[in-house]
């Protein structure tokens, strides 16, 4: 499969998940020597927008987490247009391993 472009895709609050997001979606981007192109969903007026992606390119999603949850604002956004019933999202998580501390 030929990836025609890369987009990163976020919902950032503090920066955080954004920084990480746009550095893995360019990296990656960068790799597959194509775009990278930016969809920031942390504003209201943003998640009024449609967001088609379309087939063959790829994307790199990411919102926070607070106390393992995704913040409530979002859940009805998520829902309705991420994983409603037509939806084709394939989801894929990737969850750090933090090393083990050696107690002695």
């Amino acid at each position: 499969m030929t990836v025609k472009k890369v987009w990163a895709v976020y919902f950032s609050g503090t920066g955080t998940t954004k920084k990480t997001v746009d550095r893995i979606a360019h990296r990656l981007a960068e790799a597959l020597g194509t775009d990278c192109e930016v969809y920031d969903y942390t504003l209201p007026a943003a998640r009024r927008q449609e967001l088609t992606i379309p087939s063959g390119d790829v994307a790199v999603v990411g919102c926070p987490t607070y106390a393992g949850r995704v913040p409530n604002l979002l859940m009805p956004y998520l829902h309705q247009d991420w994983l409603g019933p037509s939806s084709q999202v394939q989801q894929l998580t990737l969850k750090q391993q933090l090393p083990r501390s050696r107690t002695r």
